[in-house]
């Protein structure tokens, strides 16, 4: 499979969702290495379902996690891509050879400095991009590789895509219905008009 954009799996916490979305050709995959968050992926579990994947790259999610904590984190899930909410940091981890996602809200698209040097910015809100946000999504674009995650839905995903220039979007997964079980919904549709002829 192949998809006609650049899709990054927010959050994965099933080997349902990641198999399925390796399956459909997408780039990363996320997981929250955050022991805090209620999605947090233990190494055990994410050995279980990493094994099962290929051709897919992994992501380490962080929030704002103190940068030591994350370099352990990352050396003990073999990961060298990484995202976090905290640019303060993103120097010192592409010094350590590691790709970054920035997270930032896409409310806030116009505070966020230039020359920024993560590899990718992830644009998170509970909203669909207003004409506004859409403008300065698409003069960011011209910088930095942006992935949308906000307000995408099997209707707006291609409009989206074609009016801000982005690199492409991130999908949040879902949670299995039971070990085995899953409903996947929106994600799916999307996924499927993605897919290239």
């Amino acid at each position: 499979m192949a998809l006609k954009t650049f899709v990054k799996i927010n959050t994965v916490n099933n080997l349902s969702d990641a198999r399925y979305c390796a399956g459909m050709g997408v780039d990363l995959i996320g997981f929250n290495l955050d022991e805090e968050h209620p999605d947090f992926m233990s190494i055990e579990s994410f050995r279980e379902i990493s094994e099962w994947l290929a051709g897919v790259d992994f992501v380490g999610e962080f929030g704002n996690t103190a940068v030591t904590t994350i370099l352990d984190k990352l050396e003990l899930y073999g990961l060298k891509m990484v995202e976090t909410g905290n640019m303060k940091i993103i120097d010192i981890l592409k010094g350590e050879g590691y790709h970054v996602i920035l997270k930032w809200r896409l409310e806030e698209i116009d505070l966020l400095p230039s020359g920024i040097n993560a590899d990718f910015l992830l644009l998170e809100s509970s909203t669909t991009p207003d004409e506004g946000q859409i403008v300065g999504i698409k003069e960011k674009s011209g910088h930095i590789k942006i992935l949308l995650a906000s307000g995408i839905t099997e209707g707006n995903v291609k409009d989206l895509l074609q009016s801000t220039n982005a690199h492409g979007i991130a999908l949040t997964a879902g949670h299995e219905i039971r070990p085995g079980y899953k409903d996947y919904d929106e994600m799916a549709d999307i996924l499927e008009l993605l897919e290239t002829e």
